[in-house]
């Protein structure tokens, strides 16, 4: 008897162990597929001002002219307004 339950507690961690390998491995993927698509995300500059980014289209708040999009890759870091 003791060899059954023996045989079933091993069973049982082994079968949780696989299962908790499985769930991470999923949300990793899910995750990264979630991030594919942020990489593509465009961001929006002035000609005139291009220091100014938006991450919506709209108008240049210094000069009215209309905002282009750009990719996020183009862009050189610069300090916050």
């Amino acid at each position: 008897m003791k060899t059954i339950i023996m045989f079933f507690a091993v069973l049982f961690v082994t079968a949780a162990g696989y299962a908790q390998v499985q769930t991470t491995a999923t949300k990793s993927q899910s995750a990264a597929h979630r991030q594919g698509p942020k990489a593509k995300k465009y961001n929006y500059t002035c000609t005139m001002h291009p220091e100014v980014r938006r991450t919506k289209a709209g108008k240049c708040p210094k000069c009215k002219m209309k905002m282009v999009r750009i990719r996020p890759t183009k862009m050189p870091p610069v300090a916050p307004i």
